[in-house]
């Protein structure tokens, strides 16, 4: 690296940029370390003033880099502060990308102004939710309408829209109601390309099946509208869903095909450098311009100029100046993920690769391997930070269908191309396109039925990412320096491990009530490892088992549930642990009540939970699970239960540890409460049926006297959930009160200190905080 300046000024230029961001101590350590040994190599070759020149120079593109992405903080803060949710307001900006989703019409702003009083104040980027589809790529648009902050995860692991959106430097949504065109500012070659983008989606559609059609719009135009989520998930899955997204190899695919045609054609050097340099460019405006593709533009663009003006070209320095450039304009870049495993895996075949080949000359097949092994290494903590499992098996189906990809990629846009002369050899390539496909499908099935096909390893620290890139350094250095190809499969070992071993969560005694929306979801987790769960539904998040349960579940590292508790079966506690059922995530055991009703939700969940291998319990009164350390007593009796009322024949369960005591009332009623005695004082009381109302009585909560309650609601719900009668019960019955409405997800640690009080955290957007206002969550 110390002989390519560009690349020394890049991890500058990074440093710089994350110091800025995080503010954490040990990017300073870094930086010291980084220039103090640029500045002794530099020294050590040619002499002092080198060192000292190269010192001065990387410090000023670090400063340089803290400085301009402060700036951007700091306007960005600006406006948000001068923002609130729910605000009337008038926005102006050019349509640079847009979308159809459902009913709903998304368009993407740049070069944006905000009406503020009576200025229109520049801003970054804006997502903007239309009703109608009047607009094209190339608008200016002037748009009245409501201003919506982005939302934070929820709960650990699920998808963070604030931290996503802002990375792609939008800083909060815009539902608009009236929209006008002010004139269109795409040139006439680009008006061009986008008939030319429709036409060719036109043909995908009626010339093949959806499903194929689908998979060539997403691979060869960027457009995922019409993407089947089946086939989606399934390569996500066996880590074969980067071929999804466009990069490197389209480019170099269109470009280098285009660039070696010309020349074929006796074209001049220069002449087809800039033809097919052109032709990358038109692909990037094509296909979105996301920073994947941006990336790769810039890096066949310096290829082609090292073409034309007789140079070599080295991919780690044009890998530095495209990371430069992308960084200057958006540096939240850092913290995208596509940007992130864009990046890592050209690292991984230009050094890390390299490195693993060595000079002499191999096999085909073994350049193969070390090369995909090479990658592997390099973006798999990546996948493991957003991701939070691991396809294992990945390596192999990547070396037995990739190398297939380019002919799939060539014949897709062929397809195309004669769809819009020749419909009838069109129909033809999209045949081959569709086998193809097909193969695919059913091999990444098969990989799928593997044995540990997906291993959970959960969301790996900071510290274990940088414990992790250092031993890969060091792994290369060690190879490259001493020769010795043995460490190569001992690093790989001692990588792999580091990342399955350190992963994901400690094995303490917790409490993770979940924020569902209007429902229940709370997972336990013992200091023996097992892992509990009660209920899991809710009747206002969609999809709450796929989007919050199994992503927390996954994030902190819980690989299987060992008994699951259905305290009734009303939508709002069993929806979500149905859909994890049918998704394969393992669950041992399926506890319910003695006294549950039995009506169609029921067996539909019993069917659906013996189907996928689950044991079932069903526990009275006085009855216990345990573990060494934990002890769960169903404490509901006959005398609760009401005829067909699910609520009234809630199960009721005493979670102790310790000297911990915890209380989960279902949703029981008034009428329940009252035939529930000799309980004693409890740590924690999970509020009953959302905190109606008709429960949590006065006398009730006396007599427990908790600590801290918790209430899991929907927020603005149509039953009026959490009720003031109940608050207020809760409060005078001393305890700090902890709604997911306001706190998002809540954790619930206990550390057995001598004064025995529960140590309390919250989640909210995954990070840990103190409670501004206990009494109110």
């Amino acid at each position: 690296m110390n002989k390519r300046p560009l690349c020394l000024g890049a991890v500058a230029f990074v440093l710089g940029v994350l110091y800025a961001q995080t503010k954490h101590p040990v990017l300073l350590v870094f930086l010291g370390i980084f220039l103090g040994q640029s500045i002794l190599w530099g020294y050590h070759k040619r002499g002092k003033s080198e060192g000292i020149k190269r010192g001065v120079i990387l410090s000023a593109i670090g400063l340089l880099a803290w400085f301009h992405t402060t700036e951007e903080m700091v306007f960005r803060e600006e406006i948000l502060q001068s923002l609130e949710d729910g605000d009337s307001t008038q926005i102006q900006g050019t349509v640079y990308k847009q979308e159809s989703k459902e009913d709903t019409n998304r368009i993407y702003l740049e070069k944006c102004h905000i009406c503020m009083g009576t200025e229109m104040v520049p801003c970054n980027q804006i997502l903007v939710y239309l009703n109608t589809d009047v607009t094209s790529v190339g608008d200016t648009v002037l748009v009245n309408g409501t201003i919506k902050e982005l939302e934070p995860a929820r709960n650990q692991g699920n998808f963070d829209e604030r931290q996503f959106y802002q990375s792609q430097k939008i800083d909060f949504k815009f539902y608009g109601e009236s929209v006008e065109i002010l004139g269109n500012q795409n040139m006439l070659l680009e008006r061009l390309l986008c008939k030319k983008k429709s036409e060719l989606q036109e043909v995908y559609i009626n010339n093949t099946d959806k499903k194929t059609a689908g998979l060539l719009q997403t691979m060869l135009l960027g457009e995922k509208e019409f993407l089947d989520e089946e086939v989606k998930s399934l390569y996500q899955k066996v880590g074969f869903s980067h071929i999804l997204a466009i990069s490197g190899l389209h480019v170099s695919l269109i470009g280098m095909g285009i660039y070696r045609l010309l020349k074929k054609w006796g074209c001049a050097l220069v002449p087809a450098g800039i033809l097919s340099g052109a032709s990358v460019l038109a692909f990037g405006f094509l296909t979105g311009g996301s920073p994947q593709i941006k990336r790769a533009v810039w890096m066949f663009g310096v290829l082609m100029l090292g073409n034309v003006i007789g140079r070599s070209y080295d991919s780690m320095t044009a890998l530095s100046l495209s990371g430069i450039l992308l960084l200057w304009e958006n540096p939240f870049l850092i913290g995208y993920a596509g940007f992130l495993l864009s990046f890592f895996a050209v690292t991984g075949i230009s050094v890390v690769g390299k490195t693993f080949v060595g000079e002499k000359k191999k096999s085909k097949l073994r350049e193969n391997i070390l090369m995909n092994l090479a990658i592997q290494l390099t973006t798999l903590p990546i996948l493991a930070y957003f991701y939070y499992e691991l396809p294992v098996y990945a390596m192999g189906l990547n070396l037995l269908l990739l190398p297939s990809v380019g002919i799939l990629l060539s014949l897709g846009l062929l397809g195309g191309i004669f769809g819009m002369y020749v419909p009838s050899v069109a129909k033809v390539l999209f045949f081959v396109c569709r086998v193809f496909f097909q193969i695919y499908e059913k091999t990444c099935l098969l990989f799928l039925k593997l044995p540990g096909a997906i291993q959970i390893v959960g969301q790996p620290s900071r510290k274990v990412l940088i414990c992790y890139y250092l031993l890969l350094l060091f792994l290369c250095l060690g190879i490259h320096y001493w020769k010795r190809k043995a460490l190569l499969s001992m690093g790989t070992v001692l990588l792999l491990g580091m990342l399955l071993l350190f992963s994901g969560e400690k094995k303490e005694f917790q409490i993770q009530v979940l924020d569902v929306g209007q429902g229940d979801g709370i997972l336990i987790q013992s200091k023996d490892g097992e892992n509990f769960f009660v209920d899991g539904g809710s009747t206002d998040v969609k999809q709450v088992g796929k989007y919050r349960i199994l992503p927390c579940l996954k994030a902190r590292g819980v690989k299987k549930i060992n008994v699951w508790f259905v305290s009734h079966c009303d939508e709002d506690h069993i929806n979500g642990l149905v859909e994890v059922l049918e998704s394969g995530y393992p669950v041992e055991s399926v506890v319910f009540s003695a006294y549950v009703v039995q009506e169609e939700n029921y067996e539909t969940l019993l069917e659906l939970a013996k189907e996928k291998g689950c044991r079932i319990f069903y526990l009275k009164e006085g009855q216990q699970i345990k573990t060494k350390t934990l002890c769960f007593t169903q404490c509901a009796n006959m005398e609760m239960t009401d005829g067909d009322d699910k609520n009234a024949a809630s199960m009721v369960l005493l979670l102790e540890s310790g000297n911990f005591r915890g209380l989960l009332t279902g949703d029981i009623g008034k009428e329940q409460e009252e035939k529930l005695s000799g309980l004693g004082e409890i740590t924690w009381y999970k509020a009953a049926h959302h905190g109606s109302k008709e429960s949590n009585t006065e006398d009730f909560l006396q007599e427990l006297k908790p600590e801290i309650a918790t209430i899991s609601c929907g927020e603005n719900n149509r039953y009026g959930h959490p009720a003031a009668e109940a608050v207020a019960n809760i409060k005078d019955s001393g305890a700090k009160i902890y709604e997911t409405t306001k706190c998002g997800q809540i954790t619930i640690g206990y550390d057995k200190l001598p004064a025995m009080k529960p140590k309390m955290k919250q989640f909210y957007s995954g990070i840990s905080i103190q409670a501004q206002n206990p009494g109110s969550g």
